[in-house]
């Protein structure tokens, strides 16, 4: 009998699964010759120089897969305040049966949630109030004059560049939650005293922990913070682009990170009622009063484990701040004409969507000219959205005496 021919392996990612051996592959005879491949001591130079795993590639590390499992959004419930808005983005759920497997726990947090960065965001919103009369009564009613969001996820840099990214696993002197419903240190820990010879803990060892504790109700929560926005600055920069369009309405500038944290949580009953519309019956029955104490010394937390970003951070010896991507003052350079254009048309949505590549415009109420049609849809809706731009501004101007008159003022 012969050797039966084995076929080379094809990366399908419809044909492979995150529970894929590598029993399960068939690789293809090499085809280059050894005089080709660089010798053992090069390649472990090479190895050691780089923090990346070795089964991540650098387009992997640019381009994280799809997000392998359901993503199942906080349940707190929704609540609007105009001068700190909740964000109930900052923390995402997953809650599947095959993350109670330690290995696959480790496998996803390691290949995905670590390298997929967080979405800071910041939030430009207008507002002001209009006299309404109902049934001989007036009353003030609040306008949404804009409401625009930009994301600044694309200006992280890639992960496991170790001056922008970096991984932290809870030390032994550090409050964290370790398997109960409070943060503790290590037990036994003292200051000053050693507990053993062995290492600290690692994500291996704290996801083992994680799924043989017999606790029906617990979770693990990923932290991924963003550090080293200016905030300030870009609050006054973008005030400053409002203002330019004579807006005389509330402005409220904030910032938000969303999915800051991941939690997994345990596949239970309890676990899918907590996070489904079930929870409502919950809450307009004033159930909650008993079962919300019952639900927090009763689930069990995880909070070991954290990957942090930075924007931005200053060189350990002194100088100049580095950049992952851009500067403050770089984006708003680059998103100054966007940004009027959409405060003038009163937009309410992702300012992300629109191009940045807008000519510049003066606070003036002098019609500029017709945008020219193309044979391209995509390229014509951009155009007709920035003329939409324009003409929002000349019916401002048509419909205030002077532009130092303004708009969007309380009336």
């Amino acid at each position: 009998m012969g050797k039966p021919t084995q076929q080379p392996y094809k990366d399908d990612p419809d044909a492979v699964s995150m529970h894929t051996t590598p029993d399960d592959y068939e690789y293809a005879e090499p085809s280059a010759s050894t005089d080709d491949l660089p010798s053992y001591n090069d390649s472990e130079a090479a190895a050691s120089s780089s923090t990346i795993p070795q089964h991540i590639t650098s387009a992997t590390a640019h381009a994280p897969p799809p997000e392998p499992y359901n993503v199942i959004a906080n349940p707190t419930s929704p609540h609007v305040n105009y001068s700190k808005p909740t964000n109930t983005g900052a923390v995402t759920i997953r809650m599947d049966e095959r993350l109670t497997d330690p290995v696959e726990l480790e496998r996803y947090i390691v290949d995905y949630m670590r390298a997929m960065p967080p979405r800071p965001i910041v939030r430009i919103h207008g507002w002001h109030n209009e006299t309404v009369r109902r049934k001989d009564k007036k009353e003030q009613e609040r306008v949404t004059d804009f409401d625009i969001t930009f994301s600044f996820q694309q200006y992280l840099s890639r992960p496991y560049d170790e001056l922008f990214w970096e991984e932290h696993t809870v030390q032994d002197g550090e409050d964290a939650h370790r398997g109960g419903w409070r943060k503790t240190k290590a037990p036994g820990f003292k200051p000053g005293v050693v507990l053993s010879d062995e290492p600290t803990r690692t994500l291996k060892d704290w996801c083992e922990d994680f799924c043989a504790s017999p606790s029906k109700l617990k979770v693990f929560r990923i932290s991924r913070p963003v550090e080293g926005i200016d905030e300030a600055c870009l609050i006054g920069q973008i005030e400053n682009l409002i203002r330019s369009t004579h807006y005389r309405g509330n402005t409220n500038i904030t910032f938000r990170v969303d999915e800051k944290a991941v939690d997994i949580y345990s596949p239970t009953l309890i676990n899918h009622w907590r996070t489904s519309w079930i929870r409502w019956i919950f809450y307009l029955t004033f159930l909650w009063i008993i079962t919300w104490p019952i639900l927090f010394f009763t689930t069990k937390w995880w909070t070991v484990y954290e990957v942090k970003w930075s924007f931005a951070r200053w060189p350990p010896r002194g100088g100049d701040r580095i950049f992952s991507g851009i500067s403050e003052m770089d984006w708003i350079n680059k998103h100054s004409a966007l940004i009027r254009d959409l405060v003038l048309n009163k937009y309410s949505g992702d300012g992300d969507q629109h191009p940045t590549d807008l000519p510049p415009r003066q606070g003036s109420a002098t019609p500029g000219p017709q945008m020219p049609k193309t044979s391209n849809t995509n390229v014509n809706s951009a155009l007709s959205f920035i003329q939409g731009g324009v003409n929002a501004w000349n019916a401002v101007s048509a419909g205030r005496s002077t532009a130092e008159q303004g708009w969007g003022y309380d009336c």
